[in-house]
């Protein structure tokens, strides 16, 4: 997998810069609760019907990315999803999943690793002509109610 050139550059200069030890980061990481599921928690709350998605494995923006590198980061991640979850999973969401995050190159290797459902980061109602390769998802956050939400309101102010 090929990171885009000038993020590497960026993240191997802050290395060096800050003189961080790459292996002594990531034993860090992994001894710190980052309030990342682990495999247990994500086969626990699948089987009480959670259903679960795919993102990415490097969580790059996929447009500026080459055909094999959006594959890869596609099929790469499903992987390992389906080997948790020992099932299979074709529900992909965006990485950062503005409009501009996805086009006719990323939906034709979503559909080419086995996603169904691609979804973007944008609010808005989805309706049977809604392109399934990129619907609409919200996110829900402490000051909105979700109820409103389902129908295209964020705020109580959009009622009014």
């Amino acid at each position: 997998m090929v990171i885009p050139d000038k993020r590497k550059i960026i993240i191997n200069g802050l290395f060096d810069k800050y003189q961080i030890d790459h292996n002594k980061m990531k034993k860090l990481a992994r001894s710190m609760s980052m309030g990342y599921m682990s495999k247990e928690d994500i086969r626990f709350w699948n089987a009480h019907g959670i259903d679960f998605g795919i993102h990415t494995v490097t969580h790059p923006c996929l447009t500026i990315l080459n055909e094999s590198d959006i594959y890869e980061e596609i099929s790469a991640s499903k992987k390992a999803l389906e080997t948790i979850l020992e099932k299979p999973v074709n529900v992909f969401a965006y990485p950062y999943g503005k409009r501009g995050d996805c086009n006719e190159l990323t939906k034709s290797q979503i559909k080419k690793a086995g996603m169904t459902i691609g979804m973007i980061f944008e609010p808005g109602i989805n309706t049977p002509d809604t392109d399934f390769l990129k619907l609409y998802r919200m996110g829900v956050g402490m000051n909105m109610d979700f109820r409103l939400a389902c129908h295209g309101l964020t705020r109580y102010t959009d009622i009014l």
